[in-house]
């Protein structure tokens, strides 16, 4: 892959086993005497679980939010603080060690007048900024599991509740920018008054704007079964695992539709074919492979360690690119 690679003894971040689930294997046999074919239970096979992307949390609607297990308002699904959880503890680990990522990009140079490409590494040191964690509690993010890390912690990410409420003295007006103040004639009935609160609001408004209240929120999306793969991939070239050993573990999900395995190497492409039949060889696959795995995730625990998940909201490069 071009990328320099450590062998590092990880205490706290673990690889994390996809659930499986037994599923009954059969076979269909002809009956003679009826003619029809029966199906013969032969065994069964433990096949990994696939991801369903929940749209809430614990619940909740789209005019009501997500609501958690201890009934709090998180603006997203749970298991993005989950993951976000997850990779910091990564880069607390990752950062306590002093590991330093290693790319190699490709640079053109000129040599006696002509153009030849050579490559230059490209470091970027992972260092958390605690300054954007305050409130974490870092040293539990390393020790704690993420449910009783979240008991205590998860007021961090709760939506404060906007909700109308009545000012019965000059002293309680605060005047703010999300604030607008009405005077309701209290001889007036309901309808009416909230017709007319409706149309001074409709008429600075035109479209429905919220902003989030949290104190930490998720940027951006990545498929679970993407951040799951990715995960549990740079754990294993963390430790010094090889490109096979880490594509036959079978600590992959399916993404897409499609199995993150190990292809053997059977023969080389035939060149001569037309490029609409040209097969690229599984030792190029595999190594695509493993590149979109490792790539994003280098990426993503850099961004962490800036205070965002899963996307810095400033588009920073790293790596130059």
């Amino acid at each position: 892959m071009g990328d320099i690679q450590p062998v590092l003894k990880l205490n706290y971040a673990k690889v994390i086993r996809p659930r499986t689930k037994e599923r009954k294997k059969f076979q269909l046999k002809l009956d003679s005497r009826t003619g029809q074919y029966n199906s013969i239970p032969i065994g069964s096979e433990l096949e990994v679980v696939n991801y369903v992307d929940p749209r809430w949390s614990y619940g909740g609607s789209g005019r009501t939010g997500r609501i958690s297990k201890n009934q709090v308002a998180i603006p997203r699904a749970i298991q993005n603080y989950r993951w976000w959880f997850l990779w910091l503890r990564l880069c607390l680990e990752l950062d306590e060690i002093g590991h330093t990522f290693v790319e190699r990009k490709k640079v053109p140079v000129k040599k006696k007048g002509k153009t030849g490409y050579q490559y230059k590494e490209i470091k970027e040191k992972v260092i958390v900024d605690r300054n954007k964690y305050v409130g974490w509690d870092l040293d539990s993010v390393l020790t704690l599991p993420f449910d009783k890390w979240w008991s205590t912690h998860g007021d961090l990410f709760v939506e404060t509740p906007q909700h109308a409420s009545e000012i019965s003295s000059v002293e309680d007006i605060v005047f703010d920018e999300h604030s607008r103040f009405f005077r309701v004639d209290s001889r007036m009935g309901v309808n009416q008054s909230l017709k007319s609160i409706r149309e001074m609001l409709s008429s600075e408004h035109g479209k429905r704007i919220r902003k989030g209240t949290a104190r930490w929120k998720v940027t951006g999306t990545m498929r679970q079964e993407k951040l799951f793969n990715s995960y549990n991939c740079l754990v294993m070239w963390l430790q010094g695992g090889d490109n096979e050993s880490i594509l036959k573990s079978g600590m992959f999900r399916n993404s897409r539709g499609s199995k993150v395995e190990w292809l053997e190497d059977i023969g080389r492409g035939d060149v001569r074919k037309r490029r609409e039949d040209y097969v690229a060889r599984p030792s190029a696959q595999n190594l695509n492979k493993m590149r979109d795995l490792l790539n994003p995730a280098r990426r993503l625990i850099l961004t962490v360690c800036d205070g965002y998940f899963s996307k810095h909201p400033r588009d920073k490069r790293y790596f130059g690119k």
